[in-house]
């Protein structure tokens, strides 16, 4: 899901996946080949997105025993957000989603809200909104596989249609989840305000 939503953005999957890797450890400093080895892309393609991020300022590298070790550069103008790119880029609940795209469903819209946007029980009912053209079963099924004993994940599905018409009555809960600043919608294919 990750490469999904940030493909818009870069060019390539192999910088997608050092990027990653760098803001998955923000503090840790890596050699080529053992980027190579935690992304599995090609040695050449790491290479040349290292140089590409190096020459933008995105990352800097220090010599250090025959090894030349790269680093985020936290003083980079848009490190706070690429920074919270990936971190949303990176929450659980996408990965469920692309989860739910492999069991054949049809996502237009995901909204995540609740737990996986650090709001309280009780200021959120729900954690994951998903409306489209998807099985309840297959999404309970793929839900129940990521709750840990302590960990519930409150979720509806909708249709398109049923979405719609939720808005267009100004249903309580959906107009007050809509509402939630802090929510996090990586995918919208329905249009309205």
């Amino acid at each position: 899901m990750l490469f999904t939503l940030l493909k818009p953005l870069f060019t390539s999957k192999a910088r997608i996946s050092v990027l990653a890797l760098f803001f998955a450890e923000k503090e840790n400093m890596f050699y080529v080949r053992e980027i190579v080895r935690k992304t599995g892309e090609h040695i050449n393609a790491v290479r040349r997105e290292l140089e590409k991020l190096q020459n933008s300022g995105v990352v800097i590298s220090k010599n250090f025993k025959n090894k030349k070790y790269f680093k985020l550069n936290s003083s980079y103008f848009f490190y706070a957000e690429l920074s919270s790119l990936f971190e949303k880029a990176s929450l659980p609940a996408l990965d469920i989603a692309e989860k739910i795209y492999r069991a054949g469903g049809n996502i237009d819209y995901l909204l995540l809200s609740g737990q996986f946007v650090n709001l309280l029980k009780n200021e959120s009912v729900i954690d994951i909104l998903i409306v489209g053209n998807v099985n309840k079963s297959d999404v309970e099924c793929i839900i129940s596989a990521y709750m840990l004993v302590d960990f519930e994940i409150r979720f509806a599905v909708l249709s398109t249609q049923e979405f719609l018409e939720k808005i267009d009555s100004q249903d309580e809960i959906i107009v007050t989840i809509l509402k939630e600043e802090r929510n996090i919608i990586p995918i919208n294919t329905i249009l309205f305000h």
